[in-house]
Formats: structure tokens, sequence, C-alpha cells
């Protein structure tokens, strides 16, 4: 499965809804967060041979930091500049 590029106008981050065990039905599935996004994150070790890239928005950046606060040496995090 190729890599997908990041993406300038979207934040990649997918956003999964609350779910509980008491909730009926299925489960919400997850959907793609449409911030604009202020960071770009690449990995520095990848597992897999592939190195991977994507653009979060603050708040998901800051979700992907608290979730990866082990492994985040894996990581480059730099923020986006563009000039307008």
């Amino acid at each position: 499965m190729p890599l997908t590029p990041p993406d300038p106008k979207y934040c990649q981050c997918e956003v999964r809804p609350a779910h509980s065990f008491m909730t009926l039905g299925p489960r919400p599935k997850a959907r793609q967060c449409k911030a604009k996004p202020k960071y770009i994150i690449a990995e520095t070790k990848a597992t897999d041979g592939e190195y991977g890239t994507m653009t979060l928005c603050p708040e998901c950046k800051d979700k992907f930091i608290m979730q990866t606060s082990g492994r985040l040496h894996e990581y480059i995090i730099a923020e986006i500049i563009t000039c307008e």
C-alpha cells in the first residue's frame, strides 16, 4: 500500500467518536479532521521500512504528543510556515 503524501489543506488525523459498551447499534465510523494543518510530523524510525509524514492541526498535534509520549524521539515535529 503506497504512503499518502502530506495534505497542505487538511489535517490528516482520523477522529474517532466516543463509543461505550452501553451504546446500542454499530460503532460510529472514524472521520478525517477538517481543520487547517499547522504542523508536519515525520518518522525518524520506521519499523516497516517506509518513513511516513502527515500534517496535523494544533489540537491533533497535542493528542499525538500525549499518545506517543514514550516514543516521541521517533518523530520530528515542525511548524508549517507559509508565504502569503
